[in-house]
C-alpha cells in the first residue's frame, strides 16, 4: 500500500500536475499539495484527517518518506475543502489521470 501511495504522490508533484492544479484554480500550490496528499493517507488508511495530520507533525521520518515539504493543520484542510468546487476538483483530478 505504502509504495503505491508514493507513486500517487510523485504524480501530485509532477509539474505538470501542479501547472493543471493551477490552472484550474486550486491555489496557492503551497497549501494545495500538502491538502491533497492528506486527504489521499486519510482515504488511503481510512482513518480522519485530523489523525493524520496528528501523525505527519510527530513523525518527521513519515513527512520525509512521502515528500511533505509542509504539512496543514486539520480545521485549515477542512476549511479549504469547503470552499473547493466539486466539480473543479474533478476536471483537475481527470486532466492529471489524462495525462499520466
Amino acid at each position: 500500500n505504502y509504495k503505491l501511495l508514493i507513486e500517487i504522490f510523485k504524480i501530485i508533484d509532477y509539474r505538470e500536475s501542479k501547472q493543471i492544479m493551477a490552472r484550474n484554480g486550486l491555489k496557492p500550490l503551497s497549501k494545495v499539495i500538502p491538502l491533497v496528499k492528506t486527504i489521499f493517507i486519510s482515504l488511503f488508511f481510512e482513518c480522519d484527517i485530523s489523525f493524520v495530520v496528528e501523525e505527519l507533525k510527530n513523525k518527521s521520518e513519515l513527512r520525509e518518506g512521502l515528500n511533505f515539504e509542509a504539512f496543514l493543520e486539520a480545521q485549515e484542510i477542512y476549511d479549504r475543502l469547503s470552499r473547493v468546487d466539486p466539480v473543479k476538483l474533478e476536471n483537475t483530478v481527470n486532466s492529471i489521470l489524462n495525462k499520466t
